[in-house]
């Protein structure tokens, strides 16, 4: 538990740096005590729509809590309209919002084939759903907007 806390930590910082300094696009940390190794990646959403497809399932981590759960991608533009793959996924996120659906944004790590990537969610059911999970509707993801240089 106390690993897991340290990392939250390095998670947490990394993302404060991103949003104080768009040009760092990933943090590479390892962990010298142990194996652990990892890279997250602040990546613009037109290059995420390539790596999550529609119905593609992933992990999302949230920072604050350390819980993870599964989901799949249904839809979106701009952004990844995702579902809770299973009643009990449901419950996770249900979990991370105290028991009660929010508007509220929540840092998160997209995990997909082994690829970390920073994003934001929130957590309240809305528009259609199609998968039998105990969640009326979808939620949305959002990834880094594309950096415009004129």
């Amino acid at each position: 538990m106390k690993n897991n806390k340290f990392y939250q930590v390095i998670i947490a910082i990394f993302i404060i740096v991103l949003m104080v300094d768009p040009s760092v696009d990933a943090m590479e940390w390892e962990d010298a005590e142990g194996p652990i190794s990892f890279k997250i990646e602040m990546l613009p959403w037109e290059i995420v729509n390539n790596i999550i497809p529609d119905k593609t399932n992933f992990t999302i981590i949230d920072i604050e809590t350390g819980l993870s759960f599964k989901v799949q991608r249904r839809a979106g533009s701009q952004h990844a309209d995702v579902q809770p793959l299973t009643k009990e996924d449901t419950q996770i996120m249900k979990k991370i919002y105290n028991n009660k659906w929010s508007w509220n944004r929540r840092a998160i790590i997209v995990l997909i084939n082994n690829q970390m990537i920073a994003a934001s969610m929130h957590g309240m059911p809305h528009g259609a759903g199609a998968l039998q999970n105990g969640f009326s509707g979808h939620f949305c993801v959002h990834f880094s907007e594309a950096l415009l240089i004129v």
